[in-house]
Formats: C-alpha cells, structure tokens, sequence
C-alpha cells in the first residue's frame, strides 16, 4: 500500500540537504548582521551601554559594556542552566522509549 521506497529517497535527496545548509548559512548570517549592526548602533548613541548574548550549547558567549552588562551575563547562565537541564531531560525520556 505504502511505497517504502519513495519515502526512503526524500530523506537522502541531496538537494533537501543543500537547502538545509543554505538555511542554516542564512539564518547564522543574519543573526550575525544582527549583532554587529546593535553593536555599531549601541557604541553610535550617546549611552555606552550594550550588550552581546551567543549561545553555542552549552557554553553562552556575553560581550557587554555598561551597567546594564550584569544583567546580560545573569541571562546567559539561567538560559544555559535551563538548557542543560532540558537536555538531561529529553535524554532521559529518549532512553526510556528506546527501552
């Protein structure tokens, strides 16, 4: 009833996965105007404070100026503690379905 093979193909197609790369190529890119276009506009102003919050699991990157920049940081650990805790998490119920 169900062509298996057919199914089978869509997940190898080479072009599905081109357009996965070109999608994550342009989504990194854009964060990545992002965060310079902020800084450029943060350090044109007359106040000097800005900041910066990367999160590359599990390690937060926090680059910031001002006293607005312990708050940044306070974000960055809680978002990565709740991150963590979250993969533990799905790890442990992954392994409890594949039981």
């Amino acid at each position: 009833m169900f062509n298996r093979k057919s199914s089978t193909n869509t997940q190898n197609d080479p072009s599905i996965i081109r357009k996965l790369i070109m999608l994550f190529i342009l989504g990194f890119s854009v964060v990545f105007v992002g965060i310079v276009l902020l800084i450029v506009a943060a350090l044109a102003s007359d106040g000097s404070d800005f900041g910066v919050f990367i999160f590359i699991w599990p390690f937060p990157i926090m680059i910031g100026a001002g006293s607005e920049t312990t708050w940044t940081f306070l974000f960055a650990m809680v978002f990565s503690m709740v991150s963590i805790v979250l993969l533990l998490i799905l790890r442990r119920e992954m392994r409890k379905v594949s039981a």
